[in-house]
């Protein structure tokens, strides 16, 4: 995620296929924004199974459950964003269809190359791109040359930013 041209990391530390310690923090300057100790503790936000923290391939609706889940235990609701669209939002294919619109305009890829990458999509609650918390979809296609992030406001659809975050790999 860019926020303020710096990125954020979420780095998982693992005990026997269990995650124990989640550490958040900036980069380039390494600044923490968030550690969180997963054991059921009140100083976290309880056990998350490996199923759970690879939330990218869950459907919308479990994505908002789980995220759900873990903001009533105390989780960062800022982390834990996910929501379900609401009655009236742009659907989950008008979403795509934008952003793939958005990414042809700003960047020219056309959709033979986007129907070629991985596609990672669901809807949130955004506190960096909107003068307040707003509902919107995140979509992002990626693979091991580019990874297009598109953010849109859920209720008109409106493109609040595309950009290119540069290869899952390391390059770009």
């Amino acid at each position: 995620m860019l926020i303020e041209e710096a990125r954020e990391y979420e780095l998982l530390f693992r005990m026997d296929d269990k995650i124990e310690y989640g550490v958040r923090l900036r980069s380039p300057n390494g600044e923490i924004l968030s550690c969180q100790r997963f054991d059921g503790s009140d100083q976290g936000t309880g056990d998350l199974s490996e199923e759970t923290v690879d939330d990218a391939e869950l459907s919308i609706e479990a994505r908002a459950a789980l995220h759900d889940k873990m903001r009533k235990q105390g989780g960062d609701p800022e982390q834990w964003n996910s929501v379900l669209p609401e009655t009236g939002d742009v659907s989950e294919a008008d979403a795509i269809s934008i952003a793939q619109s958005a990414l042809l305009e700003q960047f020219g890829v056309t959709p033979d190359k986007l129907a070629m990458m991985e596609t990672e999509v669901y809807c949130q609650i955004d506190y960096c791109f909107f003068d307040e918390p707003t509902r919107s979809w995140f979509v992002r296609f990626v693979d091991n040359v580019d990874d297009y992030q598109v953010y849109l406001r859920a209720s008109d659809g409106t493109v609040a930013d595309v950009s290119n975050q540069g290869s899952a790999l390391g390059i770009g």
